[in-house]
């Protein structure tokens, strides 16, 4: 168990990164991995016994289809936000929101201290926040690190 543990979290984490450099690259999420993301997060919780909160996924969909509608989100942003609601329950989805709220708005400065035209055109890739923010979250550490695979 702890070994699919330490597979599948590193599985987790070469998706995100590669999901924030295609973000900054050319300002996409693929479907494709999001949908490899949604397997990985699921086995996560199949293989410590956690069941998914799928309330939390779809109200995050919910809501960002709405403001995808809007042009306020990117639909790869929003599909990336419902996809890690997987990992978290109530409180610590909130926890991670503000995390991604502080580092998009770090990088949005960034880019427009920087990259002003760019970001302008552009606008920010902001599944690099939502990569970042996981990351550091305190549940990518206790999958990660409370689990026994370090302890």
């Amino acid at each position: 168990m702890t070994i699919a543990i330490l597979l599948t979290s590193g599985m987790v984490i070469c998706l995100l990164v590669r999901i924030a450099v295609t973000d900054i690259r050319a300002r996409i999420i693929t479907n494709c991995d999001i949908a490899l993301l949604f397997a990985v997060l699921c086995t996560i919780n199949l293989i410590t016994g956690k069941m998914p909160n799928m309330v939390l996924a779809l109200v995050v969909l919910g809501t960002g289809l709405l403001l995808f509608m809007g042009n306020l989100m990117g639909g790869g942003d929003v599909k990336l936000l419902a996809v890690m609601s997987l990992a978290f329950d109530w409180r610590a989805y909130l926890s991670f929101l503000f995390l991604t709220a502080l580092i998009g708005g770090f990088i949005a400065l960034a880019g427009i201290l920087f990259f002003r035209q760019a970001t302008l055109r552009h606008g920010v890739p902001y599944g690099v926040a939502i990569a970042a923010a996981f990351l550091l979250s305190d549940t990518c550490h206790a999958i990660i690190f409370k689990t026994g695979i370090f302890s």
